[in-house]
């Protein structure tokens, strides 16, 4: 059976398709499509191959443990590179000279600049031995050392005593029902602590506490010399605990003895206050 023109010519197209796109895939495996470089001295040819390379890159010192570091960075240093030195230490400071400068700090942030006037401070409370609450605010009396209300004392009997008390009883019994005035700003700045001067009358409140030993004096304070004298005569927190004020407690009144009334007699006589007894029917 002949086979038509039209029917040959797309058997031939697909034949030759077939063929070109087996030579595609395939050839790349046998070398076929690679170029070729021939060699003129020797007649040799060469292949060039197309890939990719990437070249790793120099070990950094991640991967070498701590001490193979330490050691490359110990003999890599120059032999004139000057020695280490250490620092010198800080001195090391108490409690009680941390406490003593945060205090210094407080008092000088709060400090009343001397060209304020004196104000009388209304409704005056003693908290404590150099310090009062009134006009809104908490005064603290500059050149002292507040003795809190806790504060424990000893004296020369070495007997322990709750002399933050007895201080703060005695700065009361002083102040009464006097006025007190202190330098006080004349801002609107309400319930800000204050450092400053009081005084009741013409006399320093600072000073009567710091002379009779009821608190301490700041040792650059006005009251230094003032303070000393208090301690070397044991007044005040100073010495031991004081004798009690208190009056002698008298003893209960013991109750009378009560008289039995008296018993009418057989001749008629009737006591006085006797009266017959109520008729009864």
């Amino acid at each position: 059976m002949a086979i038509s023109y039209k029917q040959a010519v797309p058997a031939c197209l697909a034949t030759l398709t077939g063929a070109a796109l087996a030579a595609v895939f395939i050839a790349p495996f046998y070398g076929a499509l690679e170029p070729v470089i021939a060699d003129t001295a020797d007649g040799q040819s060469v292949i060039i191959e197309d890939f990719d390379y990437t070249e790793p890159e120099k070990n950094s010192g991640q991967d070498q443990p701590a001490t193979e570091i330490e050691e490359a960075e110990a003999t890599s240093e120059p032999d004139n590179a000057p020695e280490k030195t250490s620092e010198p230490a800080l001195p090391e400071t108490t409690p009680a000279e941390d406490e003593g400068a945060l205090a210094e700090a407080e008092r000088a942030a709060n400090l009343v600049p001397e060209d304020q006037p004196m104000q009388m401070v209304h409704g005056a409370i003693v908290v404590a031995a150099g310090r009062v609450e009134g006009s809104g605010r908490v005064i603290t009396l500059d050149d002292i050392v507040v003795t809190e209300v806790n504060e424990q004392c000893r004296g020369d009997n070495l007997m322990s005593w709750n002399c933050g008390i007895h201080a703060r009883t005695a700065f009361r019994s002083w102040l009464g029902s006097k006025t007190l005035n202190c330098r006080l700003p004349q801002d609107d700045s309400l319930g800000i602590p204050v450092t400053t001067d009081c005084e009741r009358g013409s006399e320093n409140a600072a000073l009567w506490l710091v002379r009779n030993g009821w608190v301490k004096a700041v040792e650059t304070g006005a009251y230094a010399e003032l303070g000393k004298e208090a301690e070397n005569a044991k007044r005040g927190i100073w010495g031991n605990k004081p004798v009690s004020m208190m009056p002698e407690l008298l003893p209960l009144p013991q109750p009378s003895m009560q008289i039995p009334p008296a018993i009418p007699s057989n001749n008629n006589e009737r006591p006085v206050g006797y009266f017959p007894p109520a008729p009864q029917n």
